[in-house]
């Protein structure tokens, strides 16, 4: 089975993701984690694809938020306080991100596009701050 049209694309235009393959059958929920700049950027372009195709259904990949807006079931971490601000201001078209699942590591100072400064500078934090927020979003799901 194929997932729906896309929200607004042409008719008989085939959408991108089939269910079976991508968990979500209704039944479990995924929380995508997304770290760094690039991570960030690019957890937005899929969390946008996956609504606008109603991959996996509302519990998936979104949870029921106020106001009729879906909230993604996502992670949000970075050195760089305006790299996650700016994924938390972007959200998508009819969804949003929970600002509770977004993490500033090691006190916003950035690690300056170098790995290994992230990494050892970082790391132990990033590791048990990520844990806690991906907990934090497990909670909202019935099941993962």
């Amino acid at each position: 089975a194929r997932c729906a049209t896309p929200r607004g694309a042409a008719a008989g235009r085939a959408a991108p993701c089939d269910p079976s393959t991508m968990g979500g059958s209704g039944a479990s929920a995924t929380v995508v984690v997304q770290v760094g700049q690039c991570g960030n950027q690019l957890g937005g372009a899929l969390l946008d694809e996956l609504h606008a195709h109603d991959c996996g259904g509302e519990g998936a990949y979104f949870r029921e938020g106020g106001r009729g807006a879906s909230v993604a079931r996502a992670v949000l971490l970075d050195t760089e306080p305006k790299v996650v601000r700016a994924a938390l201001d972007r959200g998508g078209v009819g969804w949003r991100y929970d600002g509770g699942g977004a993490a500033v590591i090691g006190g916003g100072g950035g690690a300056g596009n170098n790995w290994a400064s992230g990494f050892y500078e970082h790391g132990a934090a990033a590791a048990e701050l990520a844990c806690e927020r991906v907990r934090r979003e497990a909670e909202h799901a019935d099941a993962l």
